[in-house]
């Protein structure tokens, strides 16, 4: 009872430092952390923004808004110059008037699509699938026909969502090997524009026999720089047995041994409200080297 009494009423010295030297950091750390807080509340404050802060905030979140496209403002501010963004080929990430640019850097040919249309996933299938034949025949030291492994599918095809059919418009380029090594004796061969669309339809689109009839609308020699001299042939294809019609642009180019032949296709009944759009995709096409 003595000792608990004794505790209670004993007094610390005034000198002794013992319990008052660990509270001072304790409360200088509350000072600081307030002073902080203050701080952080008065830079939240617009008030307290300075112009230049406002400013690099404002170039962020535009920046920001521009890299996604968000509610298509690159695309606006694009078309207020669309040559000169064509030029930079800006149009490859952002569409400018609704298209966007295909470019084929390995084998030298560009073209514009619409950017909702989606590429051909059916093809990029088939295309694997026809490696596979000729890297198996290398492992097992077997030899595969070239033809075989290659064929003459697309090199590339876009379509709108939803798949293709007989109702959908389409686009698509087929790269072909000649045994010519020069372009200018393959349109020396292939004659005057009428002339080679003519022969093309009749021995090509719709040969005798084949159920299809084909008709010619125009063909036309153009120079596409800098891949040079083109041939662009308008016809529509007819259907005899089974009823169909579409109308159809393509756009033939040749580079050393190396054919390239564009078509955008339509079904006729779509052709008059989609033909502006359709003519721009031809017109767009051409060699890059």
């Amino acid at each position: 009872m003595l000792f608990i009494e004794a505790a209670t009423h004993a007094v610390i010295p005034p000198s002794s430092t013992l319990f008052v030297q660990p509270l001072l950091p304790v409360r200088r750390s509350v000072k600081l952390r307030q002073r902080r807080n203050d701080r952080l509340l008065q830079e939240i404050e617009p008030d307290s923004i300075t112009p230049r802060r406002r400013f690099l905030v404002l170039l962020g979140a535009a920046a920001a808004a521009l890299a996604a496209n968000l509610f298509g403002a690159t695309s606006a501010l694009l078309r207020l110059s669309p040559e000169q963004a064509r030029k930079l080929r800006l149009d490859q990430i952002y569409p400018i008037d609704g298209l966007k640019r295909y470019v084929n850097e390995l084998d030298g040919y560009e073209f514009l699509y619409p950017s909702n249309w989606l590429a051909d996933v059916a093809l990029y299938t088939a295309k694997d699938a026809a490696r596979r034949p000729l890297a198996a025949s290398f492992d097992e030291g077997r030899p595969v026909k070239r033809a075989a492994a290659q064929g003459e599918a697309p090199d590339v095809a876009f379509g709108p969502p939803g798949g293709g059919g007989d109702s959908k418009e389409n686009v698509s380029v087929v790269k072909s090997t000649l045994r010519l090594t020069d372009d200018r004796a393959f349109f020396s061969l292939l004659g005057p524009p009428k002339q080679a669309a003519e022969t093309l339809l009749r021995e090509a689109i719709a040969p005798e026999g084949s159920g299809k009839v084909a008709m010619l609308i125009d063909a036309l020699s153009e120079q596409r720089e800098p891949g040079g001299e083109v041939y662009l042939f308008e016809y529509i294809v007819r259907g005899v047995v089974q009823p169909f019609e579409y109308h159809n642009l393509s756009v033939i180019a040749c580079r050393g041994d190396k054919l390239f032949t564009l078509t955008v296709v339509s079904p006729e009944d779509q052709w008059a409200a989609e033909s502006d759009k359709l003519r721009r995709m031809a017109n767009s096409f051409r060699l890059t080297r």
